[in-house]
Protein backbone atom coordinates (compact mmCIF):
# COMPACT_ATOMS: atom_id res chain seq x y z
CA UNK A 1 0.00 0.00 0.00
CA UNK A 2 1.21 3.43 -1.16
CA UNK A 3 1.60 6.01 1.93
CA UNK A 4 -0.06 9.03 1.50
CA UNK A 5 1.97 12.03 1.08
CA UNK A 6 2.82 14.49 3.76
CA UNK A 7 1.02 18.38 3.24
CA UNK A 8 2.45 21.03 5.01
CA UNK A 9 0.81 24.18 4.66
CA UNK A 10 2.34 27.52 6.47
CA UNK A 11 0.84 30.65 6.14
CA UNK A 12 2.32 33.62 7.27
CA UNK A 13 1.05 37.32 7.97
CA UNK A 14 2.32 40.05 5.73
CA UNK A 15 4.52 41.63 8.56
CA UNK A 16 6.02 38.10 10.08
CA UNK A 17 9.73 38.48 11.05
CA UNK A 18 10.48 34.80 11.27
CA UNK A 19 9.27 33.90 7.29
CA UNK A 20 12.26 33.36 6.07
CA UNK A 21 13.64 30.96 9.18
CA UNK A 22 10.72 28.78 9.51
CA UNK A 23 10.99 28.20 5.75
CA UNK A 24 14.20 27.14 5.82
CA UNK A 25 14.42 25.20 8.97
CA UNK A 26 11.16 23.21 7.70
CA UNK A 27 13.27 22.50 4.27
CA UNK A 28 15.82 21.11 5.93
CA UNK A 29 14.06 19.41 8.68
CA UNK A 30 12.03 17.39 5.81
CA UNK A 31 15.23 17.02 4.08
CA UNK A 32 16.88 15.63 6.64
CA UNK A 33 14.15 13.11 7.92
CA UNK A 34 14.15 12.24 4.04
CA UNK A 35 10.28 13.16 4.38
CA UNK A 36 8.69 13.33 1.27
CA UNK A 37 5.85 16.44 1.32
CA UNK A 38 3.93 18.62 -0.35
CA UNK A 39 5.19 22.49 0.93
CA UNK A 40 2.86 25.42 0.85
CA UNK A 41 4.33 28.49 2.19
CA UNK A 42 1.81 31.32 2.00
CA UNK A 43 1.57 35.31 2.82
CA UNK A 44 -2.21 36.00 3.81
CA UNK A 45 -3.90 39.57 4.49
CA UNK A 46 -5.17 39.86 8.09
CA UNK A 47 -8.60 39.72 6.86
CA UNK A 48 -8.25 36.19 4.85
CA UNK A 49 -6.50 34.79 8.43
CA UNK A 50 -9.49 35.97 10.51
CA UNK A 51 -11.99 34.27 8.12
CA UNK A 52 -9.84 30.54 8.28
CA UNK A 53 -9.46 31.41 12.10
CA UNK A 54 -5.76 31.06 12.15
CA UNK A 55 -4.69 32.46 15.33
CA UNK A 56 -1.09 33.89 15.26
CA UNK A 57 1.73 33.52 12.52
CA UNK A 58 2.93 31.54 11.44
CA UNK A 59 -0.06 29.10 11.36
CA UNK A 60 1.17 25.73 10.15
CA UNK A 61 -0.88 22.72 9.35
CA UNK A 62 0.11 19.70 8.72
CA UNK A 63 -2.02 17.43 6.75
CA UNK A 64 -4.58 19.68 7.47
CA UNK A 65 -4.40 20.15 11.51
CA UNK A 66 -2.63 22.92 13.17
CA UNK A 67 0.28 22.01 14.45
CA UNK A 68 1.47 25.85 15.44
CA UNK A 69 0.65 27.83 17.07
CA UNK A 70 -0.03 26.83 20.39
CA UNK A 71 -1.99 28.96 22.21
CA UNK A 72 -0.79 32.06 21.13
CA UNK A 73 -3.13 34.94 19.50
CA UNK A 74 -2.51 37.56 17.00
CA UNK A 75 -2.06 37.80 13.40
CA UNK A 76 0.93 40.46 12.88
Amino acid sequence: MKEKKLKVEVYFAPTCPTKAQVEKNLREALELEGVDAELTLEILPEDKAKELGFRGSPTILINGEEFQPLEMGGWS
